[in-house]
């Protein structure tokens, strides 16, 4: 934070010269002209310049405790995979990206059992007189799918709302709301709206982001869902049958015969098992959906709702309620 309001210290520190000066000023011509009510703002004004003029000294502290706080409180996970992040808004933005990333690979894993699932949908098995559809009852497959990926995209949605956020917080312009907050703290007319700018630069810049990482990232299931979903597309025994293949009963009785029965490496044992195997991997992504929906969506707004309370709750420890009775000391 002393970097970030580097630029703005001399206009705090004249900001709180200049209310020294005023409440100097109003006391002394409070007690010679024995005006009590002059007085009383001059001493009320002069402890409130001693609190902004703490509040500005404390900053320095303030940047060092967030650095440390980062490293006491911050999740291995995040540490190893975000080393160049020193911040809790840096650890916080390099998870979100990098389940962006991941979610953005399941998706594009998806969409190709969605194909396929639709290309075994429509084989006919053609005997003249009559033909047989083997696998015609996928849609309600297809729709779970379908509803996990829209699922996902929404979260990566949400996910991209709070990696602009995060990105808003880190930038300079929460050191800019810092340091008017100290300057607008200095009048009395606006003490308590600066107050609520200091309170929510120290509570977004420090508890948001630590209120996001106590949540682990669901890496587990990306890497169950991400596995299964692999060697699904990858067994010999699900890939289309070729184009030339169509025309031929014998060639696509054999595939559903391997899709099975036969011997081969999957995801569940080591018989084919299409179905079982495509139902495995929907309660699998269905799983992951409901870990991604509750880490972008609802940790969020947690964390939120819990940061404006705190600095709400702050606010009015910084604000004019501080000097409550000490002008009648």
């Amino acid at each position: 934070m002393a970097e970030l309001i580097s630029g703005w210290q001399a206009i705090a520190s004249t900001a709180i010269v200049i209310t020294i000066l005023i409440s100097g000023i109003s006391l002394g011509v409070g007690r010679a002209f024995s005006i009590k009510r002059l007085e009383r703002f001059g001493i009320d004004e002069g402890f409130q310049s001693v609190v902004n003029a703490a509040i500005l000294g404390a900053a320095v502290a303030i940047s060092v405790l967030i650095l440390q706080i980062s490293s006491d409180f911050t999740p291995s996970y995040a540490k190893t995979a975000c080393m160049a992040n020193s911040t809790p808004s840096g650890y916080a933005m390099c998870g979100i990206n990098s389940t962006i990333q991941s979610s953005f690979a399941l998706s594009h894993d998806i969409v190709r059992i969605e194909n396929n699932l639709g290309y075994y949908q429509t084989l006919e098995l053609n005997f003249g007189n009559f033909s047989i559809h083997p696998l015609p009852n996928m849609q309600s497959t297809c729709a779970q799918f379908s509803n996990s990926l829209q699922s996902i995209q929404f979260s990566i949605f949400a996910l991209a709302l709070n990696a602009q956020l995060l990105s808003f917080i880190s930038s300079n312009w929460f050191g800019v709301v810092f340091a008017t907050g100290l300057v607008l703290r200095s009048i009395f007319l606006t003490r308590k709206f600066g107050a609520f700018l200091i309170a929510s630069s120290v509570a977004f810049i420090l508890f948001y982001p630590l209120m996001l990482l106590m949540f682990p990232l669901p890496i587990k299931e990306f890497a169950d869902a991400k596995n299964q979903s692999s060697a699904f597309l990858s067994n010999s025994a699900y890939q289309t049958v070729p184009i030339i293949d169509l025309n031929d009963n014998g060639a696509i009785a054999r595939k559903i015969y391997n899709m099975s029965f036969q011997a081969s490496s999957n995801i569940t044992n080591s018989t084919s098992d299409f179905t079982g195997d495509l139902t495995l991997l929907a309660q699998r992504i269905t799983m992951l959906s409901a870990s991604l929906f509750f880490y972008s969506a609802i940790v969020p707004f947690f964390a939120l709702l819990i940061t404006v309370a705190l600095a709400y709750s702050l606010s009015r420890s910084l604000g004019g309620e501080i000097a409550t009775g000490v002008s009648q000391i």
